[in-house]
């Protein structure tokens, strides 16, 4: 089955460090790749043998990263190939986990600064959809629903409407933030940037 994502950022992270320790320790690179696919999840090890069959095959580590498809994301493939030189194999490897685990972080921060806003943003919309539902049971003079906030929902059915307007809302939101930059993101290695999943021309 073919996969439709790529590694965890973390595994990778971790994975890519342990290989340049061994390679850095004098383990030959296929060798070493070789026993990271042994022990490598079932999910990704159909991806990991993909790599090693390359590297046996004398393919340079950027090519052999190819060879795996969606599974490593774009810049990883992209970096690796920008700084694909015999010998340099475990500087490169380290600064693709060092890159993966900066973006994990990264991404940690983000949540941790969201979290306090995302929760008031959500009492904020709970409060007017008890308004809106509190609304329908409150009458005017002449028997009316009393609009308390001026948006011509009251009751039950506006109480709907306004969680379908929510709901829609936030599952736009969530595609969109899902489907990320794409393969079409910038990416950045020792001074050369280019956009896509692969490297620069020469």
């Amino acid at each position: 089955m073919p996969l439709r994502r790529h590694m965890p950022d973390a595994y990778l992270a971790d994975m890519l460090g342990r290989l340049a320790t061994a390679i850095g320790a004098g383990i030959d690179v296929r060798r070493a790749w070789a026993g990271e696919a042994a022990r490598s999840p079932p999910r990704w090890r159909p991806a990991l043998d993909a790599v090693a069959a390359a590297l046996a095959d004398g393919q340079a580590l950027g090519a052999a990263l190819a060879a795996a498809g969606p599974a490593f994301p774009p810049f990883v493939r992209g970096m690796a190939a920008v700084g694909d030189e015999p010998g340099h194999e475990p500087e490169l490897l380290r600064d693709i986990a060092e890159t993966l685990r900066a973006g994990i972080r990264a991404r940690r921060a983000l949540r941790q600064s969201l979290a306090r806003p995302l929760f008031q943003l959500a009492v904020a919309l709970l409060v007017v959809g008890i308004l809106i539902l509190l609304a329908g049971l409150l009458r005017d003079a002449a028997g009316r629903p009393i609009d308390l906030l001026g948006t011509g929902l009251a009751g039950p059915k506006g109480l709907a409407a306004y969680v379908a307007v929510v709901g829609a809302l936030a599952a736009g939101l969530v595609l969109g933030t899902r489907a990320g930059p794409g393969p079409g993101g910038w990416c950045w290695y020792r001074g050369r940037v280019w956009r896509g999943g692969g490297p620069p021309g020469p």
